[in-house]
């Protein structure tokens, strides 16, 4: 079946834009639909336009495909792209991602292209190259164009950003947007603001709520956001706060304080100007308790805090929270006190296993009673964190999920009916949310009914299919309790 014609071509409308061509389906033996699409033509705004021919897969609940595109790119206030590119157009009409293609959740249509040799200049300021990939946030008149960039270098003067990756929204004055990398061994954020004025705008990036916030005196900035209140002692963890050693006659420094906030993860947590980093994910530890010993390069702390998940897409974690690091590679055992006398702290590690290493630093960022709320659910019971590239892997115990009327706690209708408790299992953090499985045994408030057996809790809050405890789980909002359980009624 053939719809659309040089002369007269077919419209299709992906995530509120529109995709013009000739398209011809055929049907497989399998069953599978293809559409061979030809002379194909999208725009992303007014920005980037692409031409192109390919295939598309149709299935009962959408169509995708990614084929190599003329991408066109329009002139960008303060940014100096060539006129035209080869890239690529890739589209997702379906609510789950095609892994075949490499295709996030949709509704998702986006423009890439690839720049290097020949960078691209940012309002004199300073220059990118890497991937861009042309998209839209939102629908209608108030749908907002951005670039997300991946893969990146940014140079600016004579300092080099490597391993960039953000998002910079496009306006018809200039662009602003953050893209985080690595700078002398230290992960920085690069603030980018040409528009010649303020900027306050929310763009959704994979999923994640990205706000651009500059004031009206900040731009133009091209620049490394660094806090100078920003302490790494390794193994992923900053301090963020006033540090202020106190140097004992061999040379040791020391400090105990409190009212920190203390990060692990992908940072930094925080700007220069104070604000939060949008693209940081990790766990802070809030209003900490702090004890740290310094002698050259190395460190050993032990912080008590709040706890808060950072950049999950939406899932929390409440309660009471510890961070440990060492990296001497000899145990550690000081009571150190506050200024003025007022408390003391204890920096304890004892045994190899709580030392640095040639490998790298003891770290255990843990919390026991913690609530993890996700899916209106909440989930109790003791996290420990571990990073990860892209996120954060967390190693639950002792887990405990009430159901009831109204999803979990007592309701007005009465205390909840069926009770999950002493699951074990993981979970997986990442900027777009969580893929959990935990394990555990289940309990029926239910009069005359019993239930035992184990069971499986099932979870992903994020669009696309993910793995946790080695199954892999369909795209979110994904929440199921399965198992081998017997009921027994009477």
């Amino acid at each position: 079946v053939d719809v659309g014609s040089t002369t007269t071509p077919a419209s299709l409308v992906v995530a509120g834009e529109t995709l013009s061509g000739t398209f011809s389906f055929e049907q497989t033996s399998a069953g599978v639909v293809t559409v061979d699409a030809q002379s194909v033509s999208l725009s992303i705004g007014a920005v980037a336009s692409a031409t192109g021919s390919g295939q598309l897969l149709l299935a009962a609940d959408g169509l995708a495909g990614s084929f190599t595109a003329t991408v066109t790119v329009a002139p960008v206030p303060t940014m100096t792209f060539a006129s035209s590119y080869t890239g690529s157009l890739e589209l997702n009409t379906r609510p789950t991602a095609v892994t075949s293609l490499a295709l996030p959740a949709g509704p998702f249509v986006r423009l890439s292209i690839s720049v290097s040799g020949t960078p691209v200049g940012v309002g004199g300021l300073g220059t990118i190259e890497g991937m861009f990939f042309f998209q839209r946030s939102g629908s209608g008149p108030s749908a907002l164009t951005f670039v997300g960039i991946e893969g990146a270098t940014l140079t600016i003067g004579t300092q080099t950003v490597t391993a960039g990756e953000g998002a910079l929204l496009i306006t018809p004055t200039g662009v602003a947007g953050y893209v985080s990398g690595t700078f002398s061994s230290a992960t920085v954020v690069v603030r980018v603001n040409t528009t010649g004025g303020a900027v306050d705008e929310t763009i959704m990036v994979d999923g994640r709520e990205i706000a651009i916030r500059f004031g009206p005196a900040e731009s133009p900035v091209f620049s490394l956001s660094i806090s100078s209140l920003s302490l790494d002692i390794g193994g992923g963890v900053t301090i963020e706060g006033d540090v202020t050693f106190e140097t004992r006659g061999d040379g040791t420094k020391v400090f105990a304080g409190s009212g920190l906030t203390i990060f692990f993860g992908d940072g930094p947590l925080t700007l220069a100007n104070g604000e939060r980093n949008p693209l940081a994910r990790g766990v802070a530890l809030t209003n900490a308790t702090v004890g740290l010993i310094n002698i050259a390069t190395d460190y050993a702390l032990d912080a008590l805090g709040t706890f808060e998940l950072v950049g999950a897409g939406g899932v929390t974690v409440e309660g009471q929270g510890r961070v440990r690091v060492n990296t001497f590679a000899d145990d550690v055992d000081e009571t150190l006190t506050f200024p003025g006398g007022s408390a003391t702290v204890t920096v304890k590690f004892t045994g190899s296993s709580e030392q640095g290493s040639s490998s790298g630093a003891f770290v255990s960022v843990a919390g026991v009673g913690l609530q993890v709320k996700l899916l209106g659910q909440t989930l109790t019971g003791d996290f420990s964190f571990q990073k990860t590239t892209g996120g954060l892997k967390v190693v639950a115990s002792n887990v405990a999920l009430a159901l009831g009327d109204n999803g979990s706690g007592t309701s007005a209708r009465g205390p909840p009916f069926l009770t999950l408790s002493n699951a074990s299992g993981e979970l997986v953090v990442t900027s777009s949310g969580v893929v959990a499985k935990l394990t555990g045994g289940a309990q029926l408030a239910l009069d005359g009914v019993s239930l035992t057996g184990d069971f499986d809790l099932l979870v992903n809050t994020t669009g696309n299919p993910g793995t946790a405890g080695g199954t892999t789980l369909p795209a979110g909002p994904y929440f199921r309790i399965e198992g081998d359980l017997s009921l027994v009624f009477g």
